[in-house]
């Protein structure tokens, strides 16, 4: 029984070693799609106003379709992410719960390129632009805990000791910036709140690339 076990064995890690690759490949790839696509749909958009408007608004102009597009794929993406982060790291409660709240941000980035934005974000034109919205604020609003859930993860692994402080910052600024949503008056934050919008889709974008990177790496390191 144990000749016939060890072939299989063998068999299988390869396959395992290579779809973490390509799931941490997916989170890689999903950020670079979101900022093309945001760029490529302010092309011939007169009268946008980045500082004021939302990202999300972007999908009503002339390349709205790749905006909406965009989001779907890295929505796609970070779903697919979600294997590499629980297969990088020694199984613990606090990664499956970052797991499950990874998912839940992928579920919401796809959820909103599905759903057209409303024209204003304030007050609700449409049952399309309501779940939209939905969307969107659950994926901002959960992602400071996806980065505090994975502390513990990175003080118990000394390869990733080094992305505990980043992680800890990159949760705090998600944090803050879902707090000041509700505390900061709409006068004051609607001039800025294109920009306001960016800083929290920028945060998690660049945690999620600089993670998927060092997954990659890392993984093909220790698969050798």
């Amino acid at each position: 029984m144990k000749s016939r076990n060890r072939p299989r064995k063998q068999l299988v890690s390869p396959f395992r070693a290579h779809f973490r690759n390509v799931s941490s490949l997916a989170g890689i790839i999903g950020p670079l799609v979101l900022i093309a696509a945001t760029l490529l749909s302010n092309l011939d958009y007169n009268g946008y106003d980045w500082l004021s408007q939302t990202i999300s608004q972007l999908s009503l102009g002339p390349y709205g379709w790749i905006e909406r597009t965009g989001f779907i794929i890295t929505g796609v993406s970070s779903i697919i992410f979600a294997e590499a982060l629980y297969a990088g790291f020694r199984p613990r409660r606090s990664l499956t719960a970052a797991v499950l709240v990874w998912l839940l941000i992928g579920l919401g980035f796809t959820t909103a390129g599905v759903f057209q934005a409303d024209t204003s974000v304030i007050g609700v034109a449409s049952w399309h632009g309501l779940i939209h919205n939905i969307a969107g604020y659950s994926l901002a609003g959960v992602f400071p805990f996806a980065c505090f859930l994975m502390v513990p993860v990175y003080k118990a692994d000394i390869h990733w000791r080094n992305f505990v402080a980043y992680t800890i910052a990159a949760g705090t600024v998600g944090l803050v910036m879902d707090l000041s949503r509700v505390t900061v008056p709409w006068s004051l934050l609607g001039p800025w709140n294109g920009l306001y919008e960016r800083v929290i889709l920028l945060n998690a974008l660049v945690w999620l690339e600089l993670v998927a990177l060092k997954l990659l790496t890392h993984t093909r390191t220790s698969d050798k």
